[in-house]
């Protein structure tokens, strides 16, 4: 027999585990947070419980867990008694529906494994035995509140902040997703962009593949600077992950040429002239400054000048310069043809081509402006302290035009004219920022000229110098601020701050030892965190704020948590009369820190009530037995906390121990004993006097 249980209870054992198993896989597929695991090993015996046979205990050892986790705990009789196991939520020592009962359970030496996703409230409870109740076989189950769940990481490559893309053309949005709990193709993401206003689709959602993740996009036609391109991912759970491009640029209007030099029909221009065209915009270097776009011709022999190109104010002013002096008192004709294109991508061509004529003066003016005294002022500047740049610039009949032409650290050119401080001296002065601040371009070293160029065409460029924008000054910290202060234990507190600078990164935030990212708050330039003080306690914060140059600033401040609230007010409180005794129950309040229910009882509506027993009641039961019949009973009951602070009480709910009966059985048996024997003596003497002879 022995073995015949063997084999089966094997078999059952493996059927019971690999359903456990099926079970919790697909519920994993549902659950709203990523599935963790807690395992226990527990012994059961009518003693209490314990991690192993040898230590039984009541209460058992303390389960911590985290709502939402997935809990197996491998059960065992250390008696060998049948017993089972569940969380008693409403603390009345028994097993009941939706408390996490196991099967029942009794081998000393084979495990019942009980798989079970924890969903309830966090809080303290007791976890007993279904058979024998909670009174000897309980433990503390401890559910810790589920950790913030975690969300997917989004990143865009493409477009990147300061993208100029030419409108009605297609182009391919490119990002990476990635989540520490779930696989690429677990994802699905959906891309929007926005104007300024309201965010409008572009495709979604979009099954994850493999990274990078890419999808074209038909650009609308219209011209705006303030475009921004959206990418939010969702896990299997319903976690969101974002991220968003700096603004870029849509481009749809055609360029054109805004002014051009020597002017339409001049005469008397210098053999060593420049033609320069000035565009409403920044063109396709490329696409625009090449022999089949822009060019030069002598008409008086129909011959094509060579020339060189030359790009300044950000690509906007094209310089062709001729390679040999032109002829004097000679016709040219310069063009910049419609297959000019601006510097959207692919590009917006020229509203129309651009033809103009000038004629050449009989004696040239070949003398170039001179460029002297060069100075930048300072050579190193905290951003956002401007530079200036002056120079002292001659030419022996006029100078018509002066430019600081500058690379910046990136390499990116910009140009600025210059205009007359005094006398032969011309200046700028510059704060050298981007809109919005990108660091990459804004910070390092500049290298610089100052060009000139006189009423003839003839130019003249300056050595090159450089100056340094640098960034030393750490972020601004200010309104740092805790929100209730002070706090209640076991509600959110808000830490707000005011961060500034230029080049921020995200600030951290460290609460009691833990750090922590904060979050961007509804007004530009705040930040928040928030936490949940879980102890009677002084809470030290400190902030911490760094910028792209690694400078960095703290602020600290506290905020003591107290605890001055009590538990809720208990409710459902019923009384009922059994065998002489009051049975007494009410629902179950949560609170992070009740230690218990005291019962209070009166022989009055009006009281005064006492307290029941001495001690409080652990559970939502209590049978009060120190009654006395004929009176009529009050009761209330009150929650209270670790701290002693009790709850408002419940509406009292009043009983009438009955009367006790009088037992008449005694009386009857008594009565009916003595008619009995009274009868039997009557019978006898009867008798006897039949027995004796007559009297003569």
């Amino acid at each position: 027999m022995a073995a015949a249980w063997g084999i089966g209870g094997r078999r059952a054992a493996i059927i019971a585990t690999v359903t456990v198993l099926v079970a919790v896989s697909g519920l994993s597929l549902f659950s709203s947070t990523p599935v963790r695991g807690a395992v226990f090993t527990l012994y059961g015996s009518v003693a209490g419980w314990g991690f192993a046979p040898g230590s039984i205990n009541s209460p058992g050892p303390t389960l911590l867990v985290t709502q939402g986790e997935m809990v197996h705990i491998d059960l065992y009789s250390a008696d060998g008694r049948g017993h089972t196991w569940c969380i008693d939520y409403n603390r009345n020592n028994a097993c009941e529906l939706g408390e996490n009962q196991s099967a029942q359970f009794a081998s000393m030496t084979v495990a019942l494994p009980h798989v079970f996703f924890v969903t309830g409230a966090p809080g303290t409870y007791h976890y007993v035995c279904g058979i024998h109740g909670g009174t000897t076989m309980w433990g503390v189950f401890q559910i810790n509140p589920a950790p913030p769940p975690v969300i997917p990481v989004v990143g865009i490559s493409a477009p990147t902040g300061g993208a100029r893309w030419t409108g009605g053309t297609p182009h391919n949005i490119v990002w990476t997703m990635t989540d520490p709990d779930d696989p690429v193709t677990a994802l699905r993401s959906w891309v929007n962009y926005s104007m300024g206003g309201p965010s409008a689709p572009i495709a979604g959602p979009i099954p994850g593949s493999t990274n990078p993740h890419s999808v074209t996009w038909t650009l609308p036609v219209v011209n705006t600077t303030s475009v921004s391109v959206n990418v939010t991912v969702a896990d299997p759970a319903g976690n969101h992950g974002w991220a968003e491009t700096p603004f870029f640029t849509i481009d749809s209007a055609a360029p054109f040429v805004a002014s051009r030099t020597p002017a339409n029909g001049s005469s008397g221009i210098s053999t060593t002239t420049n033609v320069i065209v000035t565009f409403n915009e920044s063109m396709n270097r490329s696409a625009t400054a090449t022999p089949a776009t822009a060019a030069l011709q002598d008409l008086s022999n129909l011959a094509w000048i060579p020339v060189t190109y030359g790009w300044s104010n950000v690509d906007a002013v094209l310089t062709m310069n001729p390679v040999p002096t032109l002829s004097p008192t000679t016709m040219y004709r310069a063009s910049i043809n419609a297959s000019a294109k601006d510097a959207s991508d692919p590009g917006n061509a020229l509203s129309a081509p651009s033809v103009w004529s000038f004629t050449t003066a009989a004696a040239a003016d070949l003398t170039k402006p001179q460029i002297s005294n060069v100075v930048r002022t300072p050579a190193i500047a905290e951003y956002p302290t401007p530079v200036g740049v002056t120079a002292t610039i001659t030419d022996n009949v006029q100078v018509a035009l002066a430019y600081v032409n500058l690379s910046r650290p990136d390499l990116s050119s910009l140009n600025f004219s210059m205009s007359i401080v005094s006398g032969s001296t011309w200046g700028r002065t510059q704060v050298y920022e981007t809109a919005p601040p990108d660091y990459l371009k804004m910070i390092g070293s500049y290298t610089f000229r100052v060009e000139a160029v006189d009423a003839s065409g003839n130019w003249n460029r300056s050595s090159p110098q450089s100056f340094t924008v640098r960034d030393t000054t750490p972020p601004a910290i200010a309104n740092l601020a805790a929100s209730p202060s002070p706090a209640e234990v076991y509600e959110a507190v808000n830490v707000t701050v005011a961060v500034s600078d230029p080049f921020l990164m995200t600030p951290s935030v460290v609460v009691n030892g833990t750090n922590a990212s904060m979050n961007p708050g509804a007004t530009p330039g705040t930040w928040y965190h928030r936490f949940v003080p879980m102890g009677v306690q002084t809470y030290a914060f400190v902030v911490w704020a760094n910028d792209r140059r690694g400078n960095v600033n703290a602020s600290s401040g506290s905020v003591s948590a107290r605890d001055t609230k009590a538990p809720p007010m208990p409710t459902g409180l019923t009384a009922t009369v059994v065998g002489g005794a009051v049975q007494l129950s009410w629902n179950p309040v949560s609170a992070f820190d009740l230690d218990g229910y005291r019962l209070n009882r009166s022989t009055s509506s009006s009281g005064p009530f006492t307290q029941v027993g001495s001690a409080l009641v652990a559970g939502t039961a209590f049978t009060d037995r120190g009654v006395d019949p004929g009176v009529r009973y009050y009761y209330e009951v009150t929650a209270v906390d670790v701290r002693g602070h009790a709850s408002m009480a419940s509406g009292p709910v009043s009983v009438v121990v009955p009367p006790a009966a009088v037992d008449l059985t005694p009386i009857l048996a008594g009565v009916a004993i003595g008619i009995v024997v009274a009868v039997l003596a009557v019978a006898l003497l009867l008798r006897r006097r039949r027995a004796q002879p007559p009297k003569t």
